[in-house]
């Protein structure tokens, strides 16, 4: 009985040292990079933006959603650059992302086959030297 006891023990301290390591490597996150782009639609209007792909460096990326942190501000910067240079301040604005770039090429195919031959909306691009997202890493940021 009292090996029984011991050999329990053991088992149970290995197991919670495992669980807690795998635990901890799963719920830290460093800085990673990732591509994405914006959209930008109005309900007033039939113009829309889109800009290009971009990578994206020191992006922090929740484990257990795989959200991007702070995607909200990510949106903010297109909808700030719309009313600010385009006068568009009524615009909503949405970001895409993913860490491949062949998965988000694939999502910005179909945005831009839906809208690009739409009789009732006007596509606009925003070139990278136009627009550039900004890593908000530095920024404290709860969603």
């Amino acid at each position: 009985m009292k090996r029984f006891k011991i050999s329990f023990l053991l088992i149970f301290a290995t197991l919670a040292i495992g669980i807690s390591t795998y635990a901890k490597d799963k719920n830290t996150t460093g800085p990673t990079k990732v591509y994405m782009f914006g959209f930008s639609a109005s309900f007033n209007d039939s113009l829309i933006y889109i800009t290009d792909i971009q990578a994206v460096d020191s992006v922090m990326i929740e484990p257990k959603t795989e959200f991007l942190v702070g995607r909200t501000a990510y949106g903010n910067q297109l909808q700030f650059f719309l009313a600010d240079h385009k006068e568009r301040p009524n615009t909503t604005c949405v970001v895409f992302f993913d860490k491949k770039l062949e998965n988000l090429r694939k999502r910005y195919n179909k945005v831009m086959k839906r809208y690009k031959n739409s009789n009732a909306t006007i596509l606009k691009t925003l070139s990278q030297d136009e627009f550039r997202f900004e890593s908000e890493i530095n920024q404290v940021i709860s969603e």
